[in-house]
C-alpha cells in the first residue's frame, strides 16, 4: 500500500472542503499513528506527516484566550496552516 498517497488523499479531502476538520482528524490522526508502518515513509515524509498529526493536538473549534496563549488554533487557522505546509 502507498501510505504517503493515502495520507495526501486525506489532506486533499480537507483542503477541497470534502470533509470538516473533525472528520479529517478522525480519518487522519489514528490512521497515521496506527496504520502506517514505521518503515513505510522516509524520514522527511515521516516528519511532514507527523507535524500534521501533532498540530491536530492543538486545534479546537473555538479556542479561548487561555488556550490561544498556549498555541491553540481554530479550524480555519488549521486549514490555512495546512495549505501553507502543502505549498
Amino acid at each position: 500500500m502507498n501510505y504517503k498517497k493515502e495520507l495526501i488523499k486525506k489532506i486533499n479531502k480537507l483542503l477541497n472542503n470534502e470533509v470538516t476538520v473533525p472528520e479529517f482528524e478522525d480519518q487522519y490522526y489514528f490512521y497515521f499513528l496506527n496504520e502506517v508502518p514505521d518503515d513505510a515513509l522516509n524520514d522527511i515524509d515521516f516528519e511532514f506527516f507527523a507535524d500534521i498529526q501533532e498540530k491536530l493536538d492543538w486545534v479546537s473549534e473555538n479556542p479561548n484566550e487561555e488556550e490561544r496563549k498556549y498555541g491553540w488554533i481554530n479550524h480555519s487557522e488549521f486549514i490555512e496552516w495546512l495549505k501553507n505546509k502543502m505549498s
